[in-house]
C-alpha cells in the first residue's frame, strides 16, 4: 500500500494509473495529512462490488427475506431463444 500525498500524486499521475491498471497496485492520496481517495484498478473494484453483491445476498438469504428472481422463461424471452 503506497500513501502519497496529493501534491506528489500530481506529478505523478500517469505512472500510478498504470500501477494500478497493470500491477493492481493501490495507492492512497491524502490532502492534508488525511487520507481521502485511492486509485485502483478497474479489475479490482469490479471485484470488490462482486464480492459485495455476493455477501448482500447471502445475507439476505439467511435472514429469509425474499429475493427477487426471473423465471427462466422470461429470461429466454428477454434474450431472444
Amino acid at each position: 500500500m503506497t500513501v502519497m500525498p496529493i501534491s506528489e500524486a500530481r506529478k505523478v499521475f500517469g505512472p500510478i494509473v498504470r500501477a494500478a491498471t497493470v500491477q493492481r497496485e493501490r495507492t492512497y492520496i491524502s490532502d492534508h495529512g488525511q487520507t481521502s481517495a485511492v486509485v485502483m484498478s478497474v479489475a479490482d473494484l469490479e471485484d470488490l462490488e462482486d464480492t459485495i453483491a455476493v455477501l448482500e445476498h447471502e445475507l439476505r438469504r439467511a435472514r429469509g427475506e425474499t429475493i427477487d428472481t426471473v423465471p427462466l422463461a422470461e429470461v429466454k424471452k428477454q434474450l431472444g431463444l
